[in-house]
């Protein structure tokens, strides 16, 4: 359920909130004098005699909200047409003052409405314009235009009309902008957005009627056959424009300023879906905390956590294969096979690395997960770049002039799951990573152990033992792995996303026809999913770094005196048969009374009579003499020694109760307090520990008789004296 319940956060909590773009596309463009706003009188459609929606417009032809058509000629001054022009000019001295460079990179940038609306661009011509100075019409031209434009009185605006930026998906260049004012922003055709290279202190030169088909149109004529001007050819009504007077130079612009919106919304349906998921895991974390709380279990979090539990409640089933490793275990069917291996083994030494502590399922199911993302990322990058016919457009993070994918029918619920499958692929690929590091990390920590005493790193520490790291892996490593997973999540989010926008710079045919609409949003606002051929890259080259990382980790080499155990439980069991004659007994100030219970009985663990003659040994070291004469047991009123191999020097040997009202001095005349078994298990457990060669209790050298002589690794504290296991000598 825990993993169920996680499976739609990912694929929903990324789009719960999300961003909706306001993006208009109509405004006004005005190319005026500077007498336009400062009272020189202005007649409309202006000097150029070009009114909206006839050759510098194109709203006709790609939509737009109807500007340009139907415009009515602007004889009479109560048109909506002329009451726009008037407004432009009388609001104008308190609109933002932006030069020319501000001007163009504003409006040509051509991405929808954002800072700026309404703009008049304000060019050399200090008062206006003369119409006979501009035009050489004929007869019958001069009588249709006499009543409209003077043909003698100065005309403070050039043109004047209102125009729409639209964006449409074209295949190989993505989302472009349709300008309905491009030639009358001086550029040619109808419909292509702006190109021009203007750069930067260079002056901006307006060539209004800079397309060659308006030019012949301008210059021919066949005579007036209509009322309206906009449904008539544009060759009837004027002829011979004066040779470069249409060419004008911005000095600069007088823009409207608006404030640009983005709105930042919620989906009621996924905040529900969350809800529930998030409610579900809540129920059962608490559900598993209540069950192992009354379990009163320790947790096993931690390598440290199982080699304590083995080491205080030592498994039956693993004794005799101390030198067992999980390649062994993983190499027989069946756990009853391993424990066949149970006897004296030939430790044989070698250098081995970590990558032979991860099995090769677990190599082989990681890196295929990896392979499949690496492949998905490919695949699409390839997609894009066919798509794109190899040309790379965009920009590295979410943004409208990214490609979309094509769908006919976007719904907000459709593009959220598109958009985030891939985040679960992710999270999927993490955990292996993750896994990969912990795995090799423990082998790291294992290996230690069998260098020198060290505390177990557990959860919940005693004695000598410390806390683990709060990120489970040390913070060299858990940081890192954090901040990779942000930083692909954070890239992922960026390279396939939900796009949503509201307002006429996305809404129209151009867009629209293979995007979607969702009721459950806004009028007005259109969903698609975007993506992001440079982050595809970057996340391609991203994830190829990262994946080599464990490979090169998991060829460093491990010391020779440590055993492969791995994540095995059984190989981790077999290797904590620790002795019951430590000579962590010795310690006084290391054992507190905490770990002496009071209805335990106060006597000293003593190994049982032996039923069968030791093993041969060795003559004994100094060292070996000195540890002999710490380990004391209690026969009587006399004292016999065990040396450390298990021979005893006193035949006989019993275990005696003391009685519970006898005090600790008259016990063992100012010795520590006597310890069971279990005591001395516990008290090896809480100290700082190594793993390698110890002596075991008399009886254990009896086990196998067959054999002249062996020995048992496993766990031992300082006063033990632990060495490292030696070539070709057998062990069990």
């Amino acid at each position: 359920m825990l993993l169920l319940s996680s499976i739609p956060l990912h694929l929903l909590f990324n789009s719960l909130i999300f961003q909706t773009d306001q993006r208009d596309s109509e405004y006004q463009l005005a190319i005026a004098s500077e007498g336009f706003f400062t009272g020189v009188p202005f007649y409309v459609p202006g000097a150029s005699l070009n009114p909206p929606g006839w050759m510098t417009t194109s709203s006709g032809f790609y939509g737009g909200g109807g500007y340009g058509l139907g415009v009515i000629l602007p004889s009479n001054n109560s048109s909506v047409y002329h009451r726009n022009v008037s407004a432009m000019a009388s609001e104008a001295l308190i609109w933002d003052n932006l030069t020319a460079q501000e001007c163009y990179n504003d409006y040509f940038s051509c991405g929808g409405i954002k800072g700026h609306r309404n703009v008049i661009a304000v060019v050399d011509q200090k008062d206006g314009w003369i119409r006979d100075e501009v035009w050489n019409l004929m007869a019958n031209q001069s009588e249709f235009w006499d009543p409209i434009v003077p043909s003698n009185e100065t005309n403070s605006l050039w043109w004047a009309g209102p125009c729409a930026m639209m964006a449409e998906y074209v295949k190989e260049d993505g989302v472009v902008c349709r300008d309905t004012c491009t030639s009358s922003w001086g550029h040619d055709g109808y419909m292509d957005s702006p190109t021009s290279k203007k750069t930067n202190n260079s002056p901006w030169v307006l060539s209004f009627f800079n397309d060659s088909r308006v030019m012949w149109l301008v210059n021919n004529t066949k005579g007036p056959d209509g009322t309206y001007l906009h449904q008539a050819s544009p060759n009837e009504y004027t002829n011979d424009i004066t040779p470069g007077a249409s060419d004008l130079t911005v000095n600069y612009c007088l823009a409207e300023p608006i404030d640009h919106f983005c709105y930042v919304s919620i989906s009621n349906v996924l905040l529900l879906a969350v809800t529930i998921c998030v409610l579900v895991k809540t129920m059962m974390a608490i559900i598993v905390t209540v069950v192992l709380a009354r379990r009163d279990q320790a947790p096993l979090v931690t390598m440290g956590d199982a080699v304590v539990s083995f080491i205080e409640r030592p498994d039956r089933t693993t004794v005799g294969i101390c030198t067992i490793g999980q390649r062994d275990i993983r190499g027989h069917s069946n756990q009853y096979q391993a424990t066949q291996l149970a006897g004296p083994r030939a430790w044989a030494a070698r250098v081995s690395r970590r990558y032979k502590v991860v099995p090769v399922s677990v190599w082989f199911t990681s890196y295929a997960l990896f392979a499949l993302g690496v492949g998905v990322i490919s695949y699409f990058l390839n997609m894009a770049m066919t798509f794109l016919d190899h040309h790379l457009t965009g920009q590295v993070l979410e943004s409208d002039t990214n490609p979309f994918l094509d769908s006919e029918s976007w719904s907000f619920a459709s593009a959220v799951l598109v958009a985030n499958s891939p985040q679960l692929l992710l999270s999927f690929c993490y955990l292996a990573y993750n896994n990969l590091f912990t795995r090799l990390q423990m082998a790291k920590e294992w290996a230690t152990y069998s260098q020198g005493y060290y505390p177990l790193r557990v959860t919940d520490p005693k004695g000598e033992q410390f806390s683990t790291y709060r990120l489970q892996l040390p913070y060299k490593y858990s940081i890192p792995l954090i901040a990779c997973s942000i930083l692909l999540h954070w890239l992922l989010s960026n390279t396939i996303y939900v796009f949503v926008s509201a307002g006429g710079y996305f809404d129209n045919d151009l867009f629209t026809y293979q995007r979607g609409y969702d009721s459950s949003l806004p009028d007005g606002t259109i969903v698609s999913v975007g993506y992001s051929t440079w982050s595809l890259i970057v996340m391609l080259a991203v994830s190829v770094t990262l994946v080599t990382i464990p490979i090169a980790l998991s060829f460093k080499k491990l010391p020779s005196g440590s055993l492969i155990v791995g994540s095995n439980s059984m190989a981790i069991s077999a290797a904590c048969h620790v002795s019951s004659v430590s000579n962590v007994a010795t310690r006084g100030a290391l054992y507190s009374n905490e770990s002496i219970k009071s209805n335990r009985r106060s006597w000293k663990w003593l190994p049982s009579r032996l039923e069968a003659p030791p093993p041969p040994y060795s003559p004994l070291n100094d060292a070996q003499k000195a540890r002999r004469d710490s380990l004391q047991y209690v026969q009587g009123d006399d004292q016999s020694l065990l040396t450390p191999h298990g021979r005893p020097e006193s035949d006989h040997f019993e275990m005696r109760d003391l009685s519970r009202h006898t005090s600790r001095a008259s016990l063992l005349s100012g010795r520590e307090s006597p310890m069971t078994k279990e005591d001395v298990y516990e008290q090896i457990a809480r100290s700082k520990v190594r793993w390698g060669v110890v002596t075991m209790p008399p009886e254990f050298y009896a086990e196998y008789e067959q054999e002249q002589s062996y020995g048992h690794l496993s766990f031992g504290v300082e006063e033990d004296e632990v060495t490292p296991p030696v070539d070709k000598v057998k062990y069990a």
